[in-house]
């Protein structure tokens, strides 16, 4: 897929890229949105997201740096999908934290138990690029 043939979405607290074989996304705080708005960005996220498996990326790139220090209940399981999705399609998934020790103790974990060898806590673009066009 070249760039010309890139997609991508947007809303109030994410972008969303599938470019070069590979899914972009940022996700970031956005403390005034309510609940109805933030499970409506949710649901913008988890269509494309899903969506996008058909198009056969090579793997899943996540920066959640700027994102909530902690993800509740309903927003883990959400992700916890997301990222289940991606593992039953045997697609790799990076995700960059931020400074936030829970936030980084959370992704580990949800990556680990959904992904396994797949998924993996990254320092930047360049590092999860490395990792997701690793040979299966």
């Amino acid at each position: 897929m070249s760039h010309d043939d890139a997609l991508a979405t947007e809303g109030d607290n994410h972008r969303l890229i599938l470019t070069d074989g590979i899914v972009r996304g940022a996700i970031w705080k956005r403390p005034d949105l309510d609940n109805a708005q933030g499970a409506a960005n949710a649901q913008q996220i988890e269509h494309a997201l899903l969506g996008w498996l058909s198009r056969r990326p090579q793997g899943l790139f996540l920066d959640v740096s700027e994102g909530p220090e902690v993800a509740g209940p309903k927003t883990e399981a959400t992700i916890a999908a997301w990222f289940e999705a991606y593992a039953n399609a045997k697609i790799p998934v990076a995700v960059q934290v931020g400074p936030s020790a829970m936030q980084r103790m959370q992704y580990q974990r949800l990556l680990h138990e959904k992904l396994g060898p797949r998924g993996r806590l990254c320092a930047g673009l360049d590092e999860a690029l490395a990792f997701l066009k690793q040979p299966a």
